[in-house]
This record gives structure tokens, sequence and C-alpha cells, in this order.
């Protein structure tokens, strides 16, 4: 199997860019419901002639669909789906599980690539994919060599790996930061980047706590490639189209010739663009002692420097593409005089297109003969055209006098009619969705639900007030504790983590099981492949604010796959959440530090040096807000809102929404401050101290 050079274009001359410096694909956006928003982005017109441009050259062409979106969006996001079709595009690349339901219905026969934004790490995350109809996904930067090894020997599905570019902070559409701290919604496509600012860890002094460096896989291309890697990824459709020129021309060039990138070619990338250089990510940075990541060298920020001798090299790309085609499709030409016969010409391409056409007939020499080794030179001359003869056939009856200008109007009719063919796509089906029914949610009260991160924060006086559900860390809760909650009838879902990688899965296994013999039967899942997970090793799910669930969609989904409940998105305000309480029992958060990022990296240690998970550390912005930073399951951070989410005064707003769960989410908080917010939501109670009323009421852009 061939590998890819996927390339982004942000623009049309990007696209040129790709395609003439050895791109086998380019993925781009069109004028909405694309990650990257506030792009130039494609009209429908100028995405006609890139996908036109790309197929004369053999390049397939994939559109972003990569945002979560609002039923009240869903009729137009219908319409562009079915343009894009119209428009030929090879394939779709999707976020949101609802978007993905109704493509199907929409354009039954286009291609899904399931976006990294899904959050898909793991072999049944692939699996579950495949179910949805995706034929490909878009792997989590975060993967190590070991982890993406399992995920393409076992994957039922194709694997893409971004391999060069810029590198998110945190796992990608498990970011809510944007969102919560200025309503622009990384998950919609507006992210404001706000990892890029520098931070202040503890005590420490401002600093690029978040920012990674770029990532250049180059490398590592012919290992991906044994691997079984089927599409090698450039990031930066925000970027220039020298730089995609350049990142395309070194890629293509190293994967082809089987070999690491040069020192030059290296040093070319950097200067075209790097943040202090760059890193490999996390492909051979795993663990360097006790499981712990050492990781600070991943980090950096653009400088002045960086920019300083950019100028000269883009001069220097630009000519690779401007104003001449380097890159030819190959072609079998055969060109035959018979006496008596009209001229004709036969081309014949790689992907099967054969078209011919017919001319005058020749007539006899009056004083030198056409030879075959003349016509077949003037066959050749295909010019600025996109073709180059690789084979020339020439049947030539003696004594014949072929006009060059016969040749050339054979040759140019044929380069024509072979041009349409390879830009020419089948029309595609079409249909339509159908339109969902009103339903509404629970009329009663919803039931209080409780989340700890420690099961220390469950005092038998918390659980007295008997929460409907109690929410417990699998990885932080011995079995025993377990089986002792469960002897004394709590209501008891373990959590997964949010991230369970190929090399964690057997662990996390083991300790569903242990928990099951414990006496738990439910599991609270943030993932759509720790839903196969769990449901395997006997436990009934219920969806977690992981799953992003953002549209009535996305819930048929979940109620389609068996689950107990869902969690709306937090990014939803509550007339949406409305909408969606009468399709299955839904959950909303209603206190609590919101969760902004979930990072690979140990944060703690690599902003302080060492290991230590022994207390809640802070991040100050330069607002001095400060934010919680707490480990999570594999030597992850977490990273929490400053404030908490306080509605317990505003009760009226989310039990008039037909909720059945409203929950508590607890962080850092005591045993005796969780019991406090209890009774306070209980008897509705104002908030004191500094809060937050979330994005219920603001909603996201």
């Amino acid at each position: 199997m061939s590998v890819e050079i996927l390339a982004p274009a942000g623009s049309p001359e990007a696209v040129i860019a790709a395609v003439q410096n050895g791109a086998n694909a380019v993925y781009l956006g069109g004028a909405s419901f694309n990650a990257r928003r506030r792009a130039k982005n494609f009209s429908d017109e100028e995405l006609q002639q890139a996908v036109d441009y790309c197929h004369l050259y053999g390049v397939k062409v994939y559109a972003t669909f990569n945002i979560l979106v609002g039923d009240r969006e869903m009729r137009d996001a219908d319409e562009a789906v079915r343009t894009l079709a119209r428009l030929g595009v090879d394939a779709l690349i999707v976020q949101d599980v609802g978007v993905a339901r109704r493509i199907r219905a929409v354009a039954p026969d286009m291609e899904l690539h399931a976006s990294t934004q899904m959050s898909v790490h793991s072999v049944e995350g692939a699996v579950a994919a495949r179910d949805m109809g995706f034929s490909r996904v878009v792997a989590a930067r975060e993967l190590s060599r070991e982890d993406l090894v399992i995920l393409c020997r076992e994957s039922p599905i194709e694997i893409e790996v971004f391999t060069h570019g810029a590198l998110c902070a945190a796992y990608s559409g498990q970011c809510y930061m944007s969102a919560l701290i200025g309503q622009r919604s990384g998950n919609r496509g507006f992210c404001a980047q706000p990892c890029r600012m520098e931070y202040r860890y503890e005590n420490g002094k401002p600093a690029a706590l978040m920012s990674l460096r770029e990532l250049c896989m180059a490398p590592h291309l012919t290992e991906l490639a044994d691997m079984g890697v089927a599409s090698l990824k450039i990031e930066g459709r925000m970027r220039r189209p020298e730089y995609v020129g350049l990142a395309v021309s070194v890629y293509s060039r190293a994967l082809n010739e089987r070999r690491a990138p040069t020192k030059e070619e290296l040093n070319k990338l950097s200067t075209m663009f790097s943040r202090e250089g760059f890193t490999d990510g996390y492909y051979t940075g795993r663990a360097v002692s006790k499981n712990v990541k050492d990781t600070r060298a991943m980090f950096g920020m653009r400088t002045e420097a960086d920019e300083g001798a950019m100028k000269k090299l883009c001069d220097e790309v630009r000519r690779t593409y401007e104003g001449r085609s380097l890159r030819r499709v190959p072609v079998e030409a055969s060109f035959t005089a018979r006496a008596g016969l009209p001229l004709s010409m036969t081309l014949t391409d790689h992907d099967g297109h054969t078209v011919t056409a017919s001319g005058e007939i020749p007539e006899p020499a009056r004083s030198r003969a056409s030879t075959a080794e003349g016509l077949a030179e003037n066959v050749r001359k295909f010019g600025s055209t996109a073709f180059e003869a690789k084979s020339v056939q020439i049947a030539l009856d003696d004594g014949l006098a072929v006009p060059a200008s016969a040749v050339n109007a054979l040759r140019r009719d044929c380069a024509e009619a072979l041009t349409a063919a390879r830009m020419a796509h089948h029309t595609p089906r079409l249909g339509d969705f159908p339109r969902s029914l009103p339903c509404r949610g629970s009329d009663e009260p919803p039931a209080f639900t409780v989340s700890v991160e420690n099961i220390s924060q469950l005092s038998d006086e918390l659980l007295a007030m008997s929460p409907a559900i109690v929410y417990v860390p699998l990885w932080r809760t011995e079995p025993s504790a377990l089986a002792d909650l469960i002897s004394r009838n709590v209501p008891v879902c373990v959590t997964l983590p949010r991230v369970i990688l190929p090399t964690q899965e057997a662990e996390v296994r083991r300790w569903l099981r242990a928990a099951r013999d414990a006496g738990v039967r439910e599991a609270l899942c943030g993932n759509i492949g720790h839903i196969r997970l769990a449901r395997e090793e006997g436990f009934g799910v219920r969806g977690d604010f992981g799953l992003n669930a953002y549209n009535r969609q996305t819930m048929e989904y979940l109620r389609d796959e068996g689950l107990l409940s869902a969690t709306a998105s937090f990014e939803l305000k509550y007339a949406s959440i409305r909408e969606l309480s009468g399709i299955m029992p839904t959950e909303a958060i209603v206190y609590g530090h919101l969760p902004l990022m979930l990072f690979e990296n140990c944060l703690i240690r690599a902003s302080s040096g060492r290991c230590d998970c022994s207390r809640v550390r802070r991040f100050t912005d330069r607002t001095r807000r400060e934010f919680l930073l707490m480990p999570a399951f594999g030597c992850r951070t977490a990273l929490f809102n400053a404030v908490p989410l306080w509605l317990a005064d505003r009760r009226d707003d989310y039990e008039s929404i037909g909720l059945t769960y409203a929950r508590l989410s607890f962080t850092s908080e005591s045993p005796a401050e969780c019991v406090r917010i209890f009774k306070a939501y209980r008897l509705g109670d104002e908030a004191s101290g500094q809060f937050t009323r979330g994005l219920y009421v603001r909603g996201v852009e």
C-alpha cells in the first residue's frame, strides 16, 4: 500500500504549491463548518477549481467538516454537504457524531474520515468509527510509537497521522479553555489559542508553559510507512503557500527515497516555520524514568529570530510552483497515419482513462515523407499541459506527409479530452435526513448526581443526602472501597479515564474486572472507544461530557448504542439542551470547576522539574486567574477552570429543560465543602466568592 502525503491548503495558491511539490492529497475548508473558520477558506467557485486542478494531477481533495454543529444549523450543514458532494470532493473530515449520521443520509456515497477532534486514540475507538461509517481515523497526536504499532496492526480502517506542523497542548476535542474563558469554542472552529500565551506556575516566572514546539516527524517516515500508516498529514491551513510547498517537497522526497531528511532540508523546514526548533512529539518521548514523561524539551515559542531568514527562503520555494508545472501526468501515446484514413491519436493515463482524436486524411509526400522518429518527437511536445508522454507508438505508412499542424491539433484535442476525463466525477447520490419530531424531557426536577476526584470526598454526611449516582474514578479507587460502597447500597458508577492508549488498555480492563467483582455495574465513558470497552467487560454505560453531545443526532446515536444516560455538552445553551433531553435520560453539569484541557504531558513536572501529585497545583494567567492543575490517569495533567460553575440559585433555569440528572462535579473541594455545596443546591442558595455561570446562557461562537 502506497503512503499518502496529505497537505494543508488554506488558499488556492497553497493548493498549487502542494500539488506541484508532490502531495497525494490536500485538505481544505469550505466557507463554513470547519475548524479554521477565521481563515479565508474557499468559496464554492474556488473549491470547484481546486478540485478540478487536483484531480487533473491525480490528487485527492478532502474537505474539513470538523466542528460540532447545533440543531438549528443542521439544515444548512446538510446543504453544505450536498454542495461538497456535487463539487466532487473525495472525502469529508468529520468530528461530530451527529453530523456523520446525517451525511450517511444526505450524501450516502461520501467517504468519511474521523477528525482528530473526535479524540480517537485506541483500537476500540477505530472500531467504533468503522461502525459509524468512517473509512479512516486521524489518530490523536499523543500516541507513541508503541501505541501506533498496535493501532495500525489492529484497526479495521485506515490510520492517518499528523507528521508536521503545530501541536495543540491538549488532546484535540477535549479542550474547552477558549470557550470557557472567551466564548470562542475550539470545537466550533474559533479557538483563540490560549495555550500560546504565558502563564505562571505556582510562584515561578511567566513563561510559555503550554506552548509546544512544531512537530517534525520527517526522520521517522519510513518507519511509519512500514507499520501501516495510510496517510502522513502536514498541519497548516493557516500557513502561507511557501510553507506548504517546502514541507510537501521535503516529506514526499524523503518518503519516496526511503530516507531521513538531510540536514539542509531540516534547516529549511526550521527556517520556514518553527518554535525554537522542532519536536517529534510523543512518538519517541513517552517515558524516561518512573513512568513519568520528561517533555520539557517539547516547549517553545515563535521568536523574532525565527521570522528573520524566512523571506529569502520563501522566494526560493515560490519558484517551485509559480508560472510553470513541475508535476506531470504520465501518459502512453499512440499516433496512426494510414493512407486513405483520417489521422488519429490516442492517449491513455495510468488511471485507466483513454481518449482518441481524429483529424485530416494524410496526403502522399511530394518531396520528403514523414518519419516515425519525427512524428514521435512532435507527439511528445505537451508543452505547458499537465501531461508527459512516457511512451509513444507510431503506426505510419510509407510515403505519407503529415504536417506538424495536424499533429499539434490532435495532441491539443487529446490533451483537452483527457483533462476533462480526469476532472470528471460521478453525479453523487443525494438525499435528505428525516425531520426529527420534538420530544419532551422529564417534567420532574432532575436528581442530583455527584462526581469526585478522590473517594475521600465521599463522606458519610454527603452519602446520607442520597445522590442518585456517585461517580468515582476507576483508576484511583480500590476494589475494597468500591465493595464497601456497594454493601451500603450506594449507586456507584466508575469513571473511566478520558484517554486509554493501546498500551494502557490491558491495565484498565483489569481494573474494570476488579470493579465488576466488587459489585459495580455501571461505567461513565467520555470517548466513543470506551463504550465498547466497558460493555465488553459487562458494564452498563453512561455518557460523559467528553463525548461532546451537542445535537439531537449525537444523542440518538448514544441512545441507539444502548447508553443509560448522556451528559450534554456544557458549551450548549439551555434551550439547546431542552431539545436533547427528550431523546434519552440527559445529565448536565451544574456545579464544578469545569475541565479546560487534558494534557499528555505531566505539566507539573514540566513546570517544576519534579513529579509531585501530593496536592492541587495552580496556573496563573496575566489577569491573575488561578487555574487548577491536577494529575490524571497515565501521568497526564488536567487543567480546570479558575472559578466554579454555580447555579444553585438558578434552579428554575436547569430544572425547566427536561434533565434527568444534575451533576455536582467535585475536584479540589474538601469533604466538608462537598457537603456544604450539596446542601446549597438543595436549598437554592446564592454563591459566595468568585464563580461563573458557565455557557448555558451566553453560549459560544
